[in-house]
């Protein structure tokens, strides 16, 4: 288990990227516990800033403007220079201020999409935190209330799409599991399972339940990924409920509207279903099944 003190640890031994400055940036799926991480390092280094993604989102569909808004914000301070960003308040539904962010020692954001690539240049150290859908939908709701289900699980379709697109797990230098069961760092596509019969041997990952590994006496059937990888161009995973791809990512079921997070926004489509990226959840494993 990777500790708020390795964490920074970490971030000290590399160079500076906010002027005299250096950054954390705490990435992974909402309700893993990332801001509980972000306090326990801010609590280790005299003058640091937390920054939580939640105030720059725009509601629940703001996840398509964060590495705009984080760009915005690191830039300046990059250059030795004050930052700021809009604060958003989820009660009346609207910006309401702008924030001004001084350089500081070291500046910690926590929140899904904290890690984007766009910035990833003034990034120090990059935390993945992660836990089963299960139990980080358990602690929303813990928080929320049970009328934010339905909010709660479209925002699980959203950042998996963005994550999808971000590649963030495979880039973060640490990866942290809070769920109870896990007290160790884990491969990139999460717990691995492996089944074997009559010369066959298979490997499925909790990451999009994908297929990494199908070989027969030795000999791979499949194009697959190596267990240091995330799955890289859709190889072995589960494309539903669809494959290919949907324009403007807006469609219609059951008499009712839903707008997906768009893959490839250069493009306007989201691709590939909803579930490639999510954590699968095991349900029964055997030495052959």
């Amino acid at each position: 288990m990777v500790d708020a003190a390795a964490l920074l640890d970490l971030a000290r031994s590399r160079p500076a990227t906010l002027g005299a400055g250096r950054l954390i940036c705490i990435d992974g799926p909402a309700g893993s516990g990332k801001t509980t991480l972000a306090a326990a390092v801010a609590a280790l280094e005299p003058g640091a800033r937390v920054i939580h993604m939640d105030d720059l989102y725009e509601g629940w569909h703001g996840l398509s403007k964060v590495a705009a808004q984080l760009g915005d914000l690191l830039r300046p301070l990059a250059d030795g220079r004050p930052g700021s960003y809009r604060r958003y308040d989820w009660h009346v539904g609207r910006f309401v201020e702008t924030v001004v962010v001084e350089p500081v020692p070291l500046l910690v954001i926590e929140g899904v999409g904290s890690g984007a690539r766009a910035v990833a240049d003034v990034v120090s150290a990059l935390a993945w935190v992660e836990a089963p859908w299960p139990e980080r939908l358990r602690r929303g709701l813990e928080r929320d209330g049970e009328a934010m289900r339905p909010e709660w699980e479209q925002w699980q379709v959203d950042e998996a799409a963005l994550f999808g697109r971000e590649e963030t797990r495979g880039r973060a230098d640490v990866i942290i599991d809070t769920s109870p069961r896990v007290t160790t760092m884990l491969a990139p596509s999460g717990d691995q399972y492996e089944i074997s019969g009559g010369g066959y041997r298979a490997v499925v990952t909790e990451s999009g339940a994908a297929l990494r590994v199908l070989e027969y006496a030795g000999r791979p059937l499949v194009d697959g990924f190596g267990a240091d990888e995330m799955s890289p161009g859709g190889r072995g995973q589960l494309l539903m409920p669809w494959p290919n791809r949907i324009r403007d990512g807006a469609y219609s079921f059951d008499g009712h509207d839903h707008q997906l997070a768009l893959t490839e926004p250069s493009h306007r489509n989201a691709s590939h279903g909803l579930v490639r990226w999510v954590a699968w959840s095991l349900e029964e494993h055997t030495a052959h099944s």
